[in-house]
């Protein structure tokens, strides 16, 4: 591990938020080191910010690919570049997919209360997702015998209006 910046002070303690991020970022140092680059030359040479540059080497955020890229040109030797590129770009994957990956429960046995109240949740939206499958299937019932029914008016109204109707028997004019 890398005892400190090109400039000969310590690094400061990895900041990720994910042991993936660390790992990019001690690459990162360890690439700084090997090439004997200060943070004020890189920041010149980058056009990036010497806090932004200290960001991504301290892991609290990581570095687009445009700034590793960048960064390995000048830091690496060329003979190891695209080797440096290919660490480089599965560690940056690693962060990125640890970054957005779901956070996982904590073990059940840590927080049963808690896991008994999202087992009943979940219970009632089930109980709750058959009641309203069972409402639509009555809604779409009712909304066809409505079309029916609508029709069978129309049926009506038409032999109605085409037609006399029947003198009703027992009435007389």
């Amino acid at each position: 591990m890398s005892t400190g910046s090109a400039s000969g002070r310590p690094w400061g303690p990895l900041r990720g938020d994910t042991p993936e991020a660390d790992a990019l970022a001690r690459f990162l140092r360890h690439q700084m080191d090997q090439s004997s680059t200060t943070l004020r030359e890189l920041s010149e040479q980058l056009a990036y910010s010497r806090s932004r540059i200290s960001e991504y080497l301290s892991g609290r955020a990581i570095p687009p690919w445009e700034f590793i890229q960048k960064f390995l040109y000048l830091s690496s030797p060329k003979p190891l570049h695209e080797r440096r590129l290919a660490e480089a770009r599965h560690l940056l994957r690693s962060a990125i997919d640890a970054k957005y990956r779901p956070a996982t429960p904590d073990a059940p046995s840590r927080h049963p209360e808690v896991l008994a109240q999202v087992i009943e949740a979940q219970r009632r939206t089930i109980e709750m997702a058959d009641r309203l499958s069972k409402s639509l299937e009555q809604l779409a019932s009712i909304s066809e015998q409505l079309h029916r029914s609508q029709q069978l008016n129309m049926i009506l109204l038409q032999l109605a209006f085409t037609r006399p109707l029947p003198e009703l028997p027992g009435r007389s004019a």
